[in-house]
Formats: C-alpha cells, sequence, structure tokens
C-alpha cells in the first residue's frame, strides 16, 4: 500500500489553521478555506492532527445534539426527512450506475466463499493435509 506520509502537511503549517482550534458550545469552525477561497469541511486527515482525541469526541457528541445530518450537501434536521432524501441519494446514484451494497449479494457471498475454499486449499499444499510442516 503506498500512501503519501505528508498529506494535508503544509495545511498544518498555515496561520489560518488557528481558525479551526476547538472551542466549547458549538463554536468550533470545522471548515476551511482552499487556497482559491473555497470553502470545505474540514478533512479527517487535519481534524486528527488539529484536535486531540476528547476534542473530537465532544465535537462528535455536539453534533448529535444539534441533530443536523448532510446528504450530498443538503442539511437535514427532520428525522422523517432524512430518510426520505437519503432513500432519493440513493435512488440517484443507483441511476447513475454506482450501485449499493445489495446489488449482486449473492454473488459477492459466492465469491467469498470460493476465496475461501482457494485459501484453505493454498494452505494444505504450504502446511500439508494435517496442518502440520
Amino acid at each position: 500500500m503506498f500512501v503519501s506520509q505528508g498529506i494535508g502537511k503544509k495545511y498544518l503549517e498555515r496561520k489560518d489553521k488557528e481558525l479551526n482550534r476547538y472551542e466549547e458550545n458549538g463554536k468550533t469552525n470545522e471548515l476551511y478555506r482552499t487556497r482559491d477561497g473555497i470553502k470545505l469541511a474540514l478533512p479527517i486527515y487535519y481534524r486528527n492532527k488539529i484536535y486531540t482525541e476528547n476534542e473530537r469526541e465532544k465535537l462528535w457528541i455536539e453534533k448529535l445534539d444539534k441533530e443536523e445530518r448532510y446528504i450530498l450537501g443538503q442539511k437535514i434536521t427532520n428525522e422523517e426527512a432524512y430518510y426520505k432524501t437519503l432513500k432519493e441519494a440513493r435512488e440517484k446514484n443507483r441511476r447513475l450506475g454506482y450501485g449499493d451494497n445489495s446489488t449482486d449479494w449473492n454473488r459477492k457471498e459466492y465469491e467469498q466463499q470460493r476465496r475461501n475454499l482457494k485459501r484453505i486449499e493454498r494452505m494444505k499444499k504450504l502446511y500439508g493435509e494435517n496442518g502440520s510442516t
């Protein structure tokens, strides 16, 4: 697996990172501006670097208390509207060809079982029928 060791590192060196410091009672600014001026939600990487584990937990609890959810950038505060919008978003994804986890569930399960059998075959060849070398 290849991953960058410094993804987002430059943002953490910028002065405007201070705009995102933790503040009590839901006053924490969890947005940042790109160099082009576009406002975006603070990426997980930045959140993990800027906030302590305790602060991240408090932020999560504050969000739960607000009872706000977002679907495709749309703010939802009503539970009934949330499920309706979620259903519509899933339908849109299906129409666009993104699918969902329920598609071909039997095929996926079959493929997983087949992989497990192949893995067991390889282990038997490697270690013998009894599992010892």
